[in-house]
């Protein structure tokens, strides 16, 4: 998992669109700011999402 590639995008969003749902996961909304806090703590849960962002072309 590339979190470098992850920060570029989410650094250079607007504080608002932080706070949207990017994607769903097990019926969880999850948010930029989610993505971001998994993500950084390196969690299973940040990995799906990584992973899922990877496939939609977000990151």
């Amino acid at each position: 998992m590339d979190a470098e590639r992850f920060n570029k995008v989410y650094l250079n969003l607007p504080e608002a669109e932080r706070k949207t749902t990017i994607v769903i996961i097990n019926g969880s909304n999850i948010t930029w700011e989610k993505a971001f806090n998994e993500i950084r703590k390196k969690t299973s849960l940040g990995k799906t999402i990584y992973g899922k962002l990877l496939e939609l072309g977000a990151i």
